[in-house]
């Protein structure tokens, strides 16, 4: 889960630049190595070209940007993401506390390596603008689980210190992986178009929710809820877009089809991420 990304995720940041130190997974029990639905297939395909078109997204698929293009791109897999039972059921408040606490502890993990990646952002940033609003969102980081996690989930869901003796599942590892790749191999404004989707996919989780009406008083997901539908956090998604719409302006075409291509991949894990957290998917040990 991300909160506004003014006031983001998590306070050890001592590894920051300690760029690719994704920790592998602990095997634990389980019934099957992925234990839930097959993860859809992963594929890449090159993208026409990007037309240059100067009207900035809004995050929410509108317009006719270089993100705009690649939100209506991937407008079916979005709408797959929103369909999956983990997402109606947050819509009707009816997911189990056993299932949100799975998401909560997978999504510690998730911002422990996205801080990971923010370190590697600062450092690559090439605009004044860039920089400062990346830095913002690194500082940012240090509130998060005191802000969210800390007075709303820990103890309620008995989360211990936050993600528990619990692995990042295999999922969300391959996720972890992804980006990590990325920062060691491609280009900044490749990074950075895989590194928004996730907002962008969270900005949307919000206005579906938003669709519905607010949360009933005391629900266990309101603090969640709340953190992603923000005026704040729409703001930020706003901005994030901006800066990966001016670096496709500013791109080649095949520049602009790798960038597409981060999106795509991206879109993809996030499907298969949001897939594991309703079927609070583990790795399988080794003695099974």
């Amino acid at each position: 889960m991300l909160m506004s990304i003014g006031v983001l995720v998590r306070p050890h940041l001592k590894q920051l630049f300690d760029h690719l130190s994704v920790s592998p997974p602990k095997l634990e029990n389980s019934q099957s190595l992925f234990n839930h639905a097959p993860t859809p297939e992963l594929t890449y395909t090159p993208n026409p070209p990007i037309s240059r078109m100067s009207n900035k997204t809004d995050g929410g698929g509108g317009g006719g940007t270089f993100v705009a293009q690649a939100l209506k791109r991937n407008e079916k897999l979005l709408t797959r993401l929103l369909a999956l039972p983990f997402h109606q059921e947050l819509r009707t408040d009816s997911l189990s506390t056993e299932r949100f606490k799975h998401c909560c502890q997978q999504d510690i993990h998730w911002i422990d390596s996205y801080a990971q990646m923010l370190g590697i952002a600062v450092s690559k940033c090439d605009t004044t603008e860039q920089r400062e609003f990346f830095t913002r969102m690194l500082d940012g980081f240090s509130r998060y689980e005191a802000e969210l996690y800390r007075p709303h989930y820990f103890e309620r869901l008995g989360m211990g210190d936050g993600s528990g003796n619990t692995s990042p599942s295999p999922s969300l590892h391959h996720y972890q992986c992804y980006l990590a790749s990325l920062a060691l191999k491609e280009s900044w404004p490749v990074l950075a178009s895989a590194m928004l989707t996730t907002f962008l996919v969270y900005r949307r989780i919000g206005m579906e929710v938003e669709k519905c009406g607010t949360m009933p008083k005391g629900s266990l997901f309101e603090p969640w809820v709340s953190s992603i539908s923000d005026e704040q956090y729409k703001s930020d998604v706003c901005t994030f877009a901006s800066l990966v719409d001016e670096m496709a302006e500013r791109a080649g075409e095949h520049m602009v089809a790798r960038m597409g291509g981060a999106i795509d991949m991206a879109m993809q894990l996030e499907l298969a991420m949001w897939q594991s957290h309703y079927e609070m998917a583990q790795w399988q040990s080794g003695n099974e």
